[in-house]
């Protein structure tokens, strides 16, 4: 995706995260800010975009730490998969979208995030990934009750494969122990 536009009359370049007009002069407004990563991602043709490359872009925006775009891109893949409802791309994404969230320092964000998309299509979008990453925010947030919750529901996920359970669900388990052990003293 390219990191420029022209939007209502004047050309934009993105520079470090930042929108810039052609003559260097930074767009303060969150909103206006908002307005241009919209349009670039309208322009992209991003409702048409393959999964695959929308995601490719989700990773580079993160990569390059611009959050912003990041998010915007991340909404657009879940909200296209739900119109569609294409739930197994849910499922696949949602997770990715959390621990977005919950590595920018936002758990709270990648738990109302992930719930309503719970409580909307419960079966169809459960993934062991999605409760791991919810028990990881809940721990983030000291909420070992619900990390809890989160952590069985991940197990029962994942109880149908052989041996042991994924490395990210053993780590989940971990921390919260570790948690569990330092409240107890």
């Amino acid at each position: 995706m390219k990191n420029e536009c022209d939007y209502k009359g004047t050309h934009y370049i993105l520079v470090h995260n930042n929108w810039m007009d052609e003559y260097g002069v930074a767009v303060l407004s969150g909103k206006e800010q908002q307005e241009l990563y919209d349009y670039l991602l309208k322009e992209a043709g991003a409702n048409y975009l393959p999964y695959h490359q929308l995601n490719t872009e989700f990773e580079e925006a993160v990569s390059r730490e611009n959050d912003d775009l990041a998010d915007r891109i991340g909404k657009v893949i879940i909200e296209r998969a739900e119109c569609a409802k294409e739930y197994c791309q849910i499922r696949w994404f949602l997770p990715r979208m959390t621990s977005f969230y919950r590595h920018k320092h936002r758990p709270q964000l990648a738990v109302e995030y992930a719930e309503d998309y719970i409580n909307g299509y419960n079966t169809l979008i459960k993934s062991s990934a999605l409760f791991v990453s919810l028990a990881a925010a809940y721990l983030d947030m000291c909420d070992i009750t619900k990390s809890k919750e989160c952590v069985k529901m991940a197990q029962e996920c994942e109880k149908n494969k052989l041996g042991e359970f994924s490395i990210e669900l053993t780590n989940v388990i971990k921390r919260l122990r570790r948690v569990e052990d330092h409240h107890a003293d």
